[in-house]
């Protein structure tokens, strides 16, 4: 009976998807400030956080966490372009209708998203960013990080030019936090309450878009690059170094500029916000070197050798990896037993001889001692080869002193000549009768 073999489906990138959950999770720490309260959104403290435990929590996630997990996010989504498109190729479907397709799907769930649970939505921003990705998406990859450096510096400079101007993005402190007090209470409200504040709301989110929208698409270029190059499907092992300068460069820079962006205040500093644009993709950089080499280390792989969330390893040696680790898990005692037989049948044009279970230990006689007096293997033992023969002797692998014998052990042994390599034996319990000894 014949089968029809299917091809495989490619291995996930478990690196990818990895980091594509730490860039979540950065990303919920920073909105779970909105969910909380309504202040935020206009740009305002909420005067019920005002403990020190409120600023120190406040003050870790602008140093840490904004303004850069939302650049991670959009790198993959960039990254992950290359994958379908693979993808689409390996299928002959047509890429381009398809990721239309996936694009206007994901433009309806960012709406229902804004309007129904939080208007902080940033997924109709991709849908349509998306469109521009797609019609340059056969840029080269160096092309690509030049023009994503472009983005990132037009709009830091931009940023740093209306901040010299003195513009200001709360004019009126009092109005402001009227407004969030109202928000709050509206999104504290029922179904309806909530939809009209977020509907409200949408005006103002679409202002700070102006920038994180530009910056999104500029990550999705560097990860339109990357993609290209396969950088994260052939694992990190060839990438160490530039990981290691990354995380060198990275994380002094970064944190140095995301230091003056959390002390200026956050986003509401045009002057610290301009610094932090330059500064955390370095930082963001640096974590995703860590994480890479994290997920690269012997901890992050299971015992059985099958590849865990945090292990990534290229498509088709993951199979490799487990059929390795079956084959270890075959040689228990029915393997070495066939490696012990088939160093007994000696090298080949040998002919095997017989002799009684005598140990080849250091200070032992044995056979070999016996050999060096002209006696017989098949000779019956003598009083005195008994007086050497111990209870229980040591099992040894005949081997020859080409590939070892036993000079890492013994090597006084070996250096006198007794550790059989004349007449090599393997040397079994004594009370168990004749057994088969190939020469060397």
């Amino acid at each position: 009976m014949t089968e029809t073999l299917r091809p495989r489906t490619p291995t996930r990138l478990l690196d990818v998807d990895a980091l594509r959950g730490f860039a979540l999770f950065g990303i919920l720490v920073v909105n779970l400030a909105y969910f909380a309260s309504g202040y935020p959104f206009h740009l305002v403290a909420d005067p019920a956080h005002g403990s020190w435990l409120d600023d120190s929590v406040e003050f870790g996630v602008r140093l840490l966490f904004e303004m850069k997990f939302y650049l991670l996010f959009s790198f993959l989504f960039g990254y992950s372009f290359t994958l379908q498109l693979a993808a689409a190729g390996r299928a002959g479907a047509n890429f381009t209708a398809r990721f239309v397709r996936r694009l206007g799907g994901l433009f309806v769930l960012g709406g229902l998203h804004a309007v129904l649970l939080f208007q902080g939505d940033i997924l109709t921003t991709y849908a349509l960013l998306g469109l521009v990705l797609l019609a340059v998406h056969r840029i080269q990859p160096r092309t690509a990080v030049i023009a994503a450096g472009a983005i990132v510096g037009v709009v830091a400079v931009g940023t740093a030019v209306a901040a010299l101007a003195g513009v200001e993005l709360v004019t009126d402190q009092e109005a402001a936090l009227a407004a969030g007090r109202a928000s709050t209470d509206a999104l504290a409200g029922g179904l309806g309450s909530v939809i009209g504040e977020h509907l409200r709301s949408l005006p103002t989110m679409a202002g700070s878009l102006a920038v994180q929208g530009p910056l999104a698409l500029a990550a999705f270029l560097v990860g339109l690059a990357a993609g290209r190059r396969k950088l994260l499907a052939d694992g990190v092992g060839r990438h160490t170094g530039a990981l290691r300068r990354l995380e060198l460069v990275g994380y002094p820079i970064g944190l140095a500029g995301a230091l003056v962006f959390a002390i200026g205040g956050g986003t509401t500093n045009l002057a610290g916000l301009a610094v932090s644009i330059l500064t955390a993709p370095l930082l963001v950089s640096a974590y995703v070197a860590t994480l890479l080499r994290v997920f690269a280390t012997p901890r992050a792989s299971r015992p059985d050798g099958a590849v865990e969330l945090s292990r990534s390893v290229p498509a088709g040696r993951a199979d490799l990896h487990r059929r390795r680790a079956r084959a270890d898990r075959r040689h228990t005692a029915g393997g070495r037993a066939g490696r012990r037989r088939r160093h007994l049948r000696g090298p080949a044009g040998v002919e095997p001889t017989l002799a009684r279970a005598v140990p080849v230990r250091p200070g032992r006689m044995g056979t070999a001692g016996r050999h060096e007096r002209g006696a017989s293997p098949d000779a019956p033992l003598t009083s005195a080869d008994k007086s050497h023969t111990p209870r229980q002797s040591r099992s040894l692998t005949a081997r020859s002193h080409s590939s070892g014998c036993h000079r890492e052990r013994w090597p006084r042994a070996c250096a006198a000549g007794s550790c059989a390599a004349t007449t090599p034996l393997i040397s079994l319990p004594s009370d168990t009768g004749p057994r088969v000894a190939g020469a060397h």
